[in-house]
């Protein structure tokens, strides 16, 4: 669109624009604007950063609660009609979009060239291309596939003056320069707003099947992890799993559930059918079996059901839990309070000791981790008070022991956690500090760089 042709970015004539409450309880907005171009971002954030107010970029909003409180009222700037396709040149594995595209379009797209963006295969309706990487979610298949940052190559997009610039590429090659992309793929909106993006696609995979084993317990699931070691095939997903509600995932779950426990570990397969069997023969032969293991099959034709559940885990709708269960019902057993779902990082070696830290809580209700990677998915049930004063300390103390992180990924719109409480911060961050994390001092450097006024998504990262 032509310069002179955008809409005008005054909010009061803009005829996007309504005064509204709280958008899912998380945000403080005083003004909403929608726009249906590209050009007129930019319009929208220099006006912002002239008054000084802060501007939230929203996409389907399944993520509003990701992330540090926010506490200063400001524009919601809806993305969601940025939704049209810019280029597919299919043969290169490469599609670029604009960021408000639904994940559930794109690959409808990608499937009428029997391609996919295998990290974002289940993801709700709601979430956008753009929120995909602004969260940079992880997934089950990321070890294989790779994760989100892996698959963003290029982008246009707006900083905290208004100004468009670029970075990246069109191609699957690129070494020159500094690696916006990665910058910017889980920085929560707070670097940039984004307004197309170019994402490196794979072929689909013939067939998928799983492989599930029914532990007794986390010592079983450390021996396993350990006899496994490298395997001459590629195994798509290593997923343990705690808790009941897997035991209505598939029958492969609920046949192999032991009595002292619901604990597996599920492999997931991709491939061709005979490459699928010998990726199941390499595992089984590396297995020691016993009487604390019992092993289950999902055919090709049910697999999709399981990798939804997979993936859906830690990004159900509130108020439900996984499972389709609501933690206010009565009569299902469960502790009283509500659902927050935690994201606990430690070397991988450690996730056993990590599930029988989680599962000594009555707050636990059921466990994810993402074996190669390290990354613990755990839904607690419990009081805003109590998770503040006992559970969130004590989880930091445990888990610095093993040199594991806990956040807050999820919570409540209710609760009014601070800060450092969702990042898992033990004191307040002092930006003088030299102590602090050599990280967040370049973020903090790269901030004042993209967004010298601090207005995108103010307070959202912890540096």
């Amino acid at each position: 669109m032509d310069p002179k042709e955008r809409p005008n970015p005054d909010f009061a004539n803009n005829a996007g624009f309504r005064k509204m409450q709280d958008i899912d309880g998380f945000l403080p907005i005083e003004e909403k604007i929608e726009v249906s171009e590209p050009g007129e971002v930019a319009g929208v954030v220099a006006e912002s950063a002239r008054r000084g107010k802060p501007v939230y970029p929203i996409g389907g909003g399944s993520r509003l609660g990701y992330g540090g409180p926010v506490t200063q009222p400001g524009v919601a700037l809806q993305l969601a009609r940025l939704q049209k396709l810019v280029d597919y040149p299919s043969r290169d594995l490469t599609i670029t979009v604009e960021a408000g595209m639904p994940l559930k379009r794109l690959q409808e797209i990608l499937a009428g060239e029997n391609q996919w963006l295998p990290g974002a295969a289940s993801w709700s309706e709601r979430m956008t291309v753009g929120g995909w990487i602004a969260t940079a979610w992880p997934g089950p298949r990321d070890a294989h596939y790779g994760s989100v940052a892996d698959f963003f190559l290029g982008f246009r997009a707006v900083d905290g003056r208004g100004e468009v610039f670029s970075g990246g590429s069109r191609v699957v090659k690129n070494a020159a320069g500094y690696n916006l992309p990665r910058l910017l793929a889980g920085s929560l909106g707070s670097l940039a707003v984004l307004l197309e993006v170019t994402l490196m696609v794979r072929p689909r995979p013939e067939s998928s099947a799983f492989l599930i084993l029914g532990l007794r317990n986390w010592e079983k699931a450390q021996e396993i992890l350990r006899a496994l070691g490298p395997l001459e095939v590629q195994v798509a997903a290593v997923e343990l799993l705690a808790g009941p509600m897997w035991g209505a995932v598939h029958p492969a779950f609920s046949e192999t559930q032991l009595a002292e426990g619901a604990l597996w570990v599920a492999f997931g397969l991709e491939g061709w059918q005979e490459e699928i069997k010998e990726i199941e023969r390499q595992v089984l032969g590396r297995v020691p079996l016993s009487q604390d293991l019992k092993v289950a099959n999902v055919p090709p034709a049910e697999a999709p059901a399981v990798w939804q559940a997979l993936e859906s885990f830690s990004a159900v709708e509130f108020p439900n839990l996984p499972g389709g269960i609501s933690p206010s019902k009565e009569g299902e057993g469960l502790n009283q309070g509500e659902a927050v779902l935690l994201q606990i990082r430690v070397l991988p070696a450690k996730i056993p000791e990590v599930g029988n830290l989680l599962r000594s809580y009555p707050e636990f209700y059921a466990l994810q981790a993402h074996g190669p990677r390290g990354i613990v998915w755990v839904w607690m049930i419990t009081e805003e008070a109590k998770l503040r004063s006992e559970l969130l300390p004590g989880l930091w103390r445990e888990l610095q022991k093993l040199g594991g992180t806990v956040v807050v990924a999820r919570r409540p719109p209710s609760w009014r956690l601070s800060r450092n409480e969702i990042w898992g911060i033990p004191k307040d961050p002092n930006p003088a500090d030299p102590t602090r994390p050599v990280r967040w001092q370049l973020m903090a450097r790269l901030k004042a760089e993209f967004d010298p006024a601090g207005i995108l998504n103010p307070g959202r990262m912890p540096w």
